[in-house]
């Protein structure tokens, strides 16, 4: 029998309950050189890495949230949207300046880096977000589970952390 049958029963279950399992929770975060003295920890940057089933996962709830709730992210998202990218974004914000100039409009323009902006977000405010924007309540009830009680444990060479909580997912 294959596999996938297996999977699929297994996340089908999950989605029913809403219950993740809290291995799929856990990141193993390794330091990856990125340049320079390799003795200095500046150098290094902390990559996350979580099971294979919690990754597909993840990937199932979000074609579930885009199916279901297709209009959810805006019009202005660019970032893990198909067929948006940085171009996009760029070209938005080209039309936007160039309209409101044509219109004789007085512009600004302010850059905020939002980089790993989902890795601090607060689960409650979340879930209330998501109950205001009229989520599917089992969808949200998943969704806030898989961001609830996260944890990590850091492994450099062969000395391994202890397991510690992340209080945003």
């Amino acid at each position: 029998m294959a596999v996938g049958i297996y999977v699929s029963s297994l996340f089908n279950n999950i989605l029913h309950t809403g219950n993740i399992p809290l291995v799929w929770k856990t990141a193993v975060v390794r330091p990856v050189h990125k340049k320079g003295d390799m003795s200095s920890i500046t150098n290094y940057r902390p990559i996350s890495n979580l099971s294979s089933l919690s990754k597909l996962f993840e990937r199932v709830l979000l074609n579930l949230l885009n199916t279901l709730h297709p209009d959810l992210d805006g019009v202005n998202q660019h970032g893990f949207r198909s067929k948006h990218s940085t171009i996009t974004a760029a070209l938005a914000i080209q039309h936007e300046l160039s309209t409101s100039l044509d219109r004789k409009l007085c512009v600004g323009v302010y850059s905020v880096d939002l980089n790993a902006a989902f890795d601090l977000v607060d689960v409650n405010v979340f879930q209330q977000v998501g109950e205001r924007k009229e989520i599917n309540p089992w969808l949200l009830r998943t969704l806030a589970n898989f961001l609830r009680d996260r944890s990590a444990a850091v492994h450099i060479g062969k000395e391994n952390s202890g397991r510690f909580k992340l209080d945003v997912g």
